[in-house]
């Protein structure tokens, strides 16, 4: 096996080892009430086994050689401030739980997504803080009225 064909086989191997963790985890869920089809474990299932289908799939890509290693690739030049790209990335994982905890879930949700648009290119921070606050609203509305599952006591409180 060439060198250019470990990355993608350690990557698919990353990924099935994902899969069985997320197998494993969604099994260990125990299951729901005797009257009721679908428990708590049904979906958590159902992505895991699609997560180890596709893992499998990955694995034997890689092992055919059909899985480019984009590290080494020449044809396009490596996207502009991935390093700042992945800094937002890291800074919203960092920052959305502590807004979430300290200031409720307006706030941390808003730090996750205006994080990741800004790292996704977003320029117009006013722009990102509408659509952060809507989107979070939208997410709120539909787990609080639709689902009738709560997201912590309250959308926004104060740390004082």
């Amino acid at each position: 096996m060439t060198a250019a064909h470990r990355a993608p086989l350690a990557g698919a191997l990353a990924l099935a080892a994902l899969a069985a963790l997320a197998v494993w985890g969604a099994w260990s869920i125990p299951e729901g009430p005797d009257f009721s089809t679908v428990g708590p474990s049904a979906f958590p299932r159902v992505l895991s086994g699609t997560l180890a289908l596709l893992a499998i799939a990955a694995v034997i890509q890689a092992l055919r050689g059909k899985i480019p290693d984009e590290a080494r690739s020449t044809e396009e030049p490596l996207l502009p401030g991935a390093n700042a790209r992945v800094g937002w990335v890291l800074a919203g994982m960092v920052f959305s739980p502590l807004g979430l905890y300290l200031f409720g879930f307006l706030v941390g949700a808003m730090i996750g997504f205006g994080t990741v648009a800004r790292a996704f290119g977003a320029k117009n921070g006013w722009a990102i803080i509408g659509w952060s606050a809507a989107s979070t609203l939208v997410v709120w509305l539909v787990f609080d009225k639709v689902l009738t599952l709560k997201l912590g006591n309250q959308l926004i409180m104060l740390p004082f």
